[in-house]
């Protein structure tokens, strides 16, 4: 990139920041008796969605000019692989491990895993392939992985059939998904990824790179309007209109204008960043896969401290689960510093 996206990368670190407390949400009550601060952060599965917005911006603003010269392909492939694969390897291997010690359960896991039937290892192959044939994987959070890959496939055809036939591309699989969502209540379509509406998340951050490398910037006023319009969509039927496609589909919409006002502000304001945030940004992808390996310790280890002592104070038990949030938030850092960024460091010499 011509320049580095500071700010975006720490909207990066937030994002994934929302995923582990809404997985901290979801854990509070059966380890602690207690919600963590209301249950304010449980919807902070939308952080995925902003992932997914931001990968299809990152990816067509950083590979335009591959798009438009059909250059490159084998090297987007590669680097594809390394950013996803081997380090997501690695944490899969972990966490597999603890689900072995804990003799097939975590707290995050939804169903008991049995190691010696043949479904369940065919169920273990599928998920470190990243395969989308079935709904999940034994590392929770891989399921947006899945996604990751089919966009990454859809854009190298792209790349390989020439910026013409990538327009059609994009228009064909976004009425694709939006014809089955209108349609999927009338013909039984299969809920394939392919056709998933959070597809619609990674065009929208395409159609955001796409714009501010042309140039077709929006007028501070008209941008601000569609953003209120579009979380006007959100607010009257909020939590649960986030759990069905058109909650989906606007929350695309938000995230993407969140995503272009970030960006332009990066392009044309000279800021200085905490360095904290920066390097949580950074550290973002570590966060998130290896948050899930943290919590399902750090949960076991707390409730023993919590029984130990005998802690009932409300106050004191929100205390102990911010100070769990920051370990893992922690650990995820230190994930990055000492196995992600050797990983592909060595992988980058080696493939590249």
């Amino acid at each position: 990139m011509k320049k580095k996206l500071e700010l975006l990368q720490i909207f990066r670190g937030f994002a994934a920041m929302l995923v582990v407390l809404c997985h901290i949400s979801g854990s509070t009550r059966p380890y602690f008796e207690t919600s963590f601060l209301g249950d304010i952060f449980f919807q902070g599965y939308i952080g995925v969605d902003f992932f997914f917005v931001l990968s299809g911006f990152i990816i067509t603003y950083v590979h335009f000019k591959d798009l438009q010269q059909g250059t490159n392909k084998a090297l987007f492939l590669k680097k594809r692989f390394i950013r996803i694969y081997p380090f997501y390897w690695i944490i899969a291997t972990v966490y597999l491990l603890l689900i072995f010690l804990l003799d097939g359960k975590t707290n995050h896991l939804d169903h008991t895993m049995n190691f010696q039937s043949v479904h369940e290892w065919c169920f273990i192959l599928y998920s470190y392939l990243l395969l989308p044939v079935q709904a999940n994987f034994f590392l929770p959070v891989a399921w947006s992985l899945a996604y990751e890959v089919i966009f990454y496939i859809v854009f190298f055809i792209c790349i390989t059939t020439g910026p013409k036939v990538a327009k059609y591309i994009f228009f064909f699989w976004l009425a694709a998904v939006l014809l089955k969502i209108v349609f999927s209540d009338k013909i039984a379509i299969p809920n394939i990824i392919f056709l998933s509406e959070r597809i619609v998340a990674f065009l929208c951050g395409c159609f955001v790179a796409y714009l501010i490398l042309k140039s077709y910037y929006l007028n501070v006023w008209i941008w601000g309007a569609l953003l209120i319009i579009s979380v006007g969509f959100l607010v009257p039927d909020y939590p649960h209109i986030l759990l069905r496609s058109e909650g989906i589909l606007i929350l695309a919409v938000v995230m993407s204008l969140v995503i272009y006002r970030v960006v332009i502000t990066d392009l044309t304001r000279q800021f200085r960043y905490p360095a904290v945030l920066l390097l949580i940004g950074e550290a973002s992808y570590s966060i998130y896969l290896s948050h899930l390996i943290f919590l399902s310790t750090l949960f076991r280890l707390f409730r023993i401290i919590v029984e130990k002592l005998h802690i009932y104070n409300l106050m004191i038990l929100q205390s102990l689960i911010f100070i769990l949030f920051l370990f893992t938030i922690a650990g995820g850092v230190l994930i990055f510093r000492f196995v992600e960024s050797p990983v592909l460091r060595f992988f980058n010499r080696k493939l590249l």
